[in-house]
């Protein structure tokens, strides 16, 4: 076989979608997330510039999260959608069926709570802290009603012992949006959310 044909064969791995290469900045992501992790947090917010690699950067702190003592922490991505009307039914159908749920699609809005809230405490009993993460990528998209349904989420694991953490990924309009929230209105959604803040420049 010619070095031609072996060159087709095996493309380097640099063109290849699949191939992540940690980089100081990702591994600066990693440790960062990892932190909000070990310390409690309820979430925190990731901004970068558009382009700047934050989806491959979270693919890669996904994947290597770990518990204190080893264990893996599961991780989920949604990514956000833009609806004309965004109600509880619309946005429990779109994220159960990001995380692959089998009946996405079966029952009202309230069953699919129920069913989202147990699948996530099910995957947290996988570590020791019964801990999970869900990555909301292209949170500036979101408005005040999604985070007030991420509130009541995160209460309803911690009422099964579950500690969620969610992690905004956007823009740099989801940092002015952090920037703008009123600590009085909307303290609640600021203090589970908006007071750890990383930025990633790829």
């Amino acid at each position: 076989m010619t070095s031609d044909v072996l060159a087709h064969a095996c493309p380097h791995p640099l063109l290849i979608d699949r191939y992540r290469v940690q980089t100081q900045a990702i591994e600066q992501l990693h440790q960062t997330i990892k932190q909000w992790l070990y310390t409690g947090a309820t979430g925190g917010y990731v901004w970068g510039e558009p382009r700047s690699g934050k989806t491959t950067a979270l693919e890669y702190v996904s994947a290597a999260l770990r518990t204190r003592a080893g264990k893996p922490i599961r991780v989920f991505t949604y990514n956000a959608k833009t609806f004309s009307v965004t109600t509880d039914n619309k946005l429990w159908t779109a994220i159960l069926s990001a995380l692959g749920h089998g009946m996405a699609h079966m029952g009202n809005a309230i069953d699919k709570y129920e069913r989202l809230v147990s699948f996530l405490a099910e995957q947290a009993l996988t570590n020791e802290v019964q801990q999970v993460v869900l990555i909301i990528d292209e949170a500036q998209k979101w408005q005040r009603l999604e985070f007030e349904m991420m509130v009541d989420l995160g209460n309803d694991l911690r009422r099964r012992g579950v500690q969620l953490c969610l992690i905004l990924v956007g823009t740099r309009e989801l940092r002015e949006r952090a920037q703008q929230l009123d600590k009085h209105l909307n303290g609640h959604i600021r203090g589970r959310f908006f007071l750890r803040m990383a930025e990633y420049r790829g």
